[in-house]
């Protein structure tokens, strides 16, 4: 809840002042390059996934990008004296490319996509004290990650925009915030 409450206050202090001005003839165009983060919902074990993404316009309708991530989760346990925990840990690395409509309101940019990517993945045992990394088996596990999205974007001015994103390759849903440069 806290989180959740930081990002609406930042932005509601990003867009102090902001009015739902027209900012092109379409919410998403040719050449523009747009930067933001994200906060994942949804997700297994406990964990809040964290990413940065960029996209870049290729044309009117295309654009391509990437997107960098994090997420971690762990757990511990005693038995019989003795101290049990571990913690695993996904760095997924990808590039995006997605597919924009224009549907006439030049606040909101609507888009589906693909995502295909690296995750790396990492495991760490800790038994009294004693930490010990399964490189062998975690690496094992690293590999593509892949999957399909939809987008939307809500325009507050020329360059600050509130976003979700739903579907799979990084986390269930993604919200939070892009700036077009």
């Amino acid at each position: 809840m806290k989180k959740f409450k930081f990002v609406l206050a930042l932005v509601s202090v990003l867009s102090v002042g902001a009015v739902s001005a027209p900012v092109s003839a379409a919410a998403f165009n040719a050449g523009e390059f747009t930067i933001g983060g994200a906060v994942g919902l949804g997700y297994t074990a406990g964990s809040i996934p964290v990413s940065v993404n960029a996209e870049y316009g290729f044309n009117k309708n295309i654009g391509i990008g990437g997107l960098i991530g994090y997420y971690s989760y762990s757990s511990g346990y005693n038995l019989l004296g003795n101290d049990y925990s571990w913690k695993y840990t996904v760095i997924p690395v990808g590039v995006t490319a997605a597919w924009h409509f224009d549907i006439g309101n030049p606040n909101i940019d609507l888009a589906v996509g693909l995502y295909l990517g690296y995750h790396i993945h990492s495991f760490t045992y800790t038994i009294n004290g004693v930490t010990s990394t399964l490189g062998s088996s975690a690496a094992a596990t690293s590999g593509l990650g892949f999957g399909g999205y939809a987008n939307a974007r809500y325009y507050f001015n020329k360059h600050l925009a509130i976003k979700a994103r739903a579907g799979y390759g990084f986390s269930i849903i993604d919200v939070g915030i892009d700036y077009r440069l």
